[in-house]
């Protein structure tokens, strides 16, 4: 149906009805008037303590009516990954919402707000589905077996004690004599010696190395580190000894990424030239700049324990100074 229903007839449709609909409002306004009076006395016999509540809230918080059908139906995708919206209903749906939309701005009555608020958070719903069903169209399929390709290291570089993990973006995929060109992330281990200190974000490098599908390791009681990896994009990993890449130029991908990572290293090393170490120095700069690479697993498990997770991630500071520049650049706003 979708191949065959010409783009055309939908818009001629659409227009057709609107015009109906506006000419039933103007001559039946006051039928439905009558009608909305009603309709109201009926409800308001039903309307609980527990409603008025929930109404009085949805007033003072008005994003949460966008929050919930959104996050409906993004976990639905979630958990039920076969569930897919259907395009045709998709587009229903947001046709009836443009039509609603039309009738309460003609009719300027109030009940039609409730259908309208229902059937855009259907539009809503779907889109929370849309956007998971994004992520599952934009994995790209990759064999595992030996690949060369080339990469760009996208996140700072985390010292572990065996190895060295970073976020990489693979460019390109030799194929025959020529690379292929394409973008996905992978989860990278590069092999811990004296030239991995070097590695930074923004290096461009060419290796060979099997790459392998991230999977749960199927025990559902645990956490599903496959299921986090692939809402951050990261779908695959690999492991790099000494001697399976090279770094072939510096400075590549995004800049502003690597410009906030230079302004960042500078005032690391601020820290440094004041004498500030060990613990103190770790928990600064997670506090400030977000850097976690040098937290020790007994400070986060102290932070976890107290429930102050969350300030080394995003803390009233980092709000703060976003606050500021925000505010700047909107110096011309009353």
């Amino acid at each position: 149906i979708e191949r065959h229903i010409p783009d055309a007839l939908i818009f001629v449709s659409f227009f057709t009805i609107k015009i109906l609909l506006r000419w039933s409002i103007k001559k039946y306004r006051n039928n439905l008037g009558l009608f909305r009076t009603h309709v109201i006395i009926k409800l308001s016999i039903f309307r609980s303590k527990e409603m008025i509540m929930l109404e009085k809230f949805l007033h003072q918080a008005p994003f949460v009516r966008f929050v919930i059908p959104l996050l409906a139906g993004i976990l639905l995708k979630i958990y039920f990954p076969g569930f897919e919206a259907p395009f045709l209903f998709v587009i229903a749906a947001l046709c009836s919402f443009l039509l609603l939309f039309e009738i309460a701005r003609l009719s300027a009555r109030k009940h039609l707000n409730y259908l309208f608020g229902f059937v855009f958070s259907l539009v809503l719903f779907f889109t929370g589905i849309l956007l998971v069903q994004s992520k599952y169209d934009n994995k790209i399929k990759i064999s595992e077996e030996n690949h060369t390709y080339t990469a760009v290291i996208i996140e700072n570089p985390q010292i572990k004690e065996n190895s060295v993990k970073a976020i990489i973006e693979i460019t390109g995929i030799k194929e025959d004599s020529s690379f292929k060109n394409t973008k996905t992330k992978v989860l990278a281990y590069f092999q811990k010696d004296s030239s991995i200190v070097n590695l930074k974000i923004g290096d461009l490098f060419i290796g060979r190395s099997q790459i392998n599908e991230i999977k749960h390791s199927g025990n559902p009681e645990v956490f599903n580190y496959a299921r986090y990896m692939f809402f951050k994009e990261t779908y695959y990993q690999t492991y790099l000894k000494a001697d399976q890449y090279s770094v072939i130029d510096k400075n590549k991908g995004n800049r502003i990424l690597i410009y906030a990572n230079a302004v960042r290293q500078k005032l690391l090393d601020q820290y440094r030239k004041h004498h500030i170490s060990c613990e103190n120095y770790a928990v600064l700069s997670a506090l400030t700049l977000g850097y976690t690479n040098d937290m020790s697993p007994e400070i986060k498990q102290s932070f976890s324990v107290s429930g102050a997770m969350h300030v080394l991630s995003v803390s009233g500071l980092h709000v703060g100074i976003i606050f500021y520049i925000i505010s700047q650049l909107l110096f011309f706003l009353e």
